[in-house]
């Protein structure tokens, strides 16, 4: 069992980053500090459902605590130890998305860049992960 993760969601596009074609594609991470205080990184790309959610959290370890913001899906977490709302434990996925924005241009806000295919994309961000050592 781990001490904690925390959760939160980031957006990207899809085919276009405007126009009838554009498609919001969520990316879903997680942040898991383990008991001898190292983190660790995992992440789910999909929409903004509950489904999208479960992917990714079926597939973690169990924790102490989980952490949140207030987003509806997070309800699901509810008869577990839940703390929803913005606070330094979430903040540790917003340092991530700011790595990974910076490092790929498909995830920059307000470029031209877009992914133009799903498996690119994860394979971009599993590069990124894996050249920081977020594993």
């Amino acid at each position: 069992m781990v001490r904690a993760i925390s959760f939160d969601e980031m957006c990207t596009y899809q085919t276009a980053c405007r126009g009838p074609s554009r498609k919001i594609r969520w990316i879903w991470t997680a942040v898991i500090e383990q008991d001898d205080g190292s983190f660790s990184f995992d992440f789910q790309v999909g929409d903004r459902d509950l489904e999208t959610f479960l992917k990714l959290l079926f597939r973690l370890p169990p924790a102490r605590c989980y952490y949140s913001d207030k987003y509806p899906v997070y309800g699901y977490l509810s008869p577990l130890p839940h703390v929803a709302g913005k606070g330094a434990e979430v903040n540790r996925n917003e340092t991530k998305h700011s790595v990974l924005r910076d490092c790929l241009y498909r995830l920059r806000r307000k470029t031209k860049g877009y992914t133009k295919r799903l498996w690119a994309l994860k394979a971009s961000i599993a590069l990124v992960v894996l050249k920081k050592r977020w594993i």
